[in-house]
């Protein structure tokens, strides 16, 4: 799988963009393999339950059908035989 291009700071749209965190758990997505997921993780707010997509210039909320609870220090990855 290709590596996940991340823009520099001064370059990618942080309009929106999850909260600072810690403890969250990321994968690039295998489906594409130009976008990095984002889920959970511990923030200001608590535990997150948070889904969020970077293409590589912006970040986006998902809004899955389902989900885990919250969670961090967690670990996904893509699967292709789910996808």
């Amino acid at each position: 799988m290709p590596p996940v291009l991340i823009t520099p700071k001064s370059e990618a749209s942080i309009a929106e963009a999850p909260t600072r965190r810690d403890s969250h758990n990321n994968s690039s997505d295998g489906a594409n393999g130009k976008s990095l997921v984002l889920f959970g993780g511990r923030g200001p707010l608590g535990v997150s339950d948070e889904t969020w997509i970077f293409d590589g210039h912006t970040w986006k909320q998902a809004t899955p059908k389902t989900s885990p609870p919250p969670l961090y220090g967690a670990s996904f990855t893509y699967d292709r035989a789910v996808h």
